[in-house]
């Protein structure tokens, strides 16, 4: 059994539009497991341009991926 401690967050960047949604795609299934294992939800934030956070969110429904792009 792998003990490793789940990923809630992690920073990407993206160098194209033509990227982004395969990019972010990939960045949601690596949060996948924390946000199944604690019933929560991933929000997607653009902090900046080209620079996104995804963050398992307890604040958000299990099954839900919010995203917010006002920065």
């Amino acid at each position: 059994m792998d003990n490793s401690p789940l990923l809630r967050s992690l920073e990407v960047t993206v160098e194209t539009r033509q990227d982004l949604d395969s990019i972010l795609d990939a960045a949601v299934a690596q949060l996948m497991p924390a946000a199944m294992a604690e019933s929560s939800g991933i929000q997607i934030a653009r902090s900046g341009v080209g620079q996104y956070t995804a963050s398992v969110r307890h604040d958000i429904p299990s099954g839900t991926t919010v995203e917010s792009w006002d920065r």
